[in-house]
C-alpha cells in the first residue's frame, strides 16, 4: 500500500477545515446545502486515509456537481464574473455558492481520482 503525498494530506486536510467552516457559514440554509458542505468536509477529511473514500468521492463529486447546478438553476441567469467578483460576493447572483460548489465538485473529483491511483 502506498502512502499519498505529504501535500496531498495538507490538501485534503485544509479543505475539509474550509468546507466545514463554509458549514457552519450556512447553518441556518435549507438542508440541502448543509447536506452538500457536511459531505464534501467528511470525504475530505477521509480521503488521504482510505481509498475507499477515492471511490465514494468520486461519486459525490459528481451529485455535488449535478445537486449543485439544479439547486443554483434560477441564478444562472443573473451570474457573471462582475458578480462573482464584486464585493457583496455575488450575495444577489449566487456567486458565492458557484464558486463553493464548483471547488468542492473540483476537489471530490480530481482529489479522490488522485487517491484511487495511489493505493
Amino acid at each position: 500500500m502506498k502512502v499519498v503525498p505529504g501535500w496531498f494530506r495538507t490538501c485534503a486536510h485544509g479543505l475539509a477545515i474550509v468546507f466545514a467552516l463554509w458549514l457552519g457559514v450556512h447553518i441556518f440554509a435549507p438542508v440541502e446545502w448543509i447536506v452538500i458542505y457536511a459531505l464534501t468536509a467528511a470525504v475530505s477529511a477521509t480521503l488521504p486515509a482510505y481509498r475507499l473514500a477515492g471511490f465514494i468521492g468520486l461519486g459525490i463529486g459528481i451529485l455535488v456537481g449535478a445537486w449543485g447546478t439544479y439547486l443554483l438553476r434560477d441564478a444562472w441567469n443573473a451570474l457573471s464574473l462582475a458578480t462573482i467578483f464584486s464585493s457583496d460576493g455575488g450575495a444577489r447572483g449566487g456567486g458565492r455558492e458557484a464558486m463553493m460548489l464548483v471547488v468542492a465538485a473540483l476537489w471530490l473529483v480530481v482529489g479522490s481520482a488522485f487517491r484511487t491511483q495511489h493505493a
